[in-house]
């Protein structure tokens, strides 16, 4: 019989991140528009699921992280 195979930790916050600001900068408006980056098989991998990406920015509203002053207005700037 083989082995168990360990299961993984978990999803980096990291690499969520990243999949919802490429998804944002894509022209996304929502959690629910990961499932296009999700449907392309192309260069980014795996995407997060979409509770995944929930999971995260609820634990960043649990933590109170709160946006940097100017830091829409420079996102802004850039499109």
């Amino acid at each position: 019989m083989a082995g168990l195979r360990q299961r993984r930790r978990g999803h980096d916050p990291g690499r969520i991140t990243v999949d919802v600001a490429v998804m944002l900068a894509d022209g996304g408006e929502a959690i629910a528009d990961l499932a296009v980056r999700r449907n392309e098989a192309g260069p980014f991998g795996s995407v997060a699921s979409d509770p995944t990406a929930w999971r995260l920015l609820s634990l960043s509203q649990v933590l109170s992280l709160a946006t940097p002053p100017g830091a829409l207005e420079m996102i802004s700037a850039g499109r």
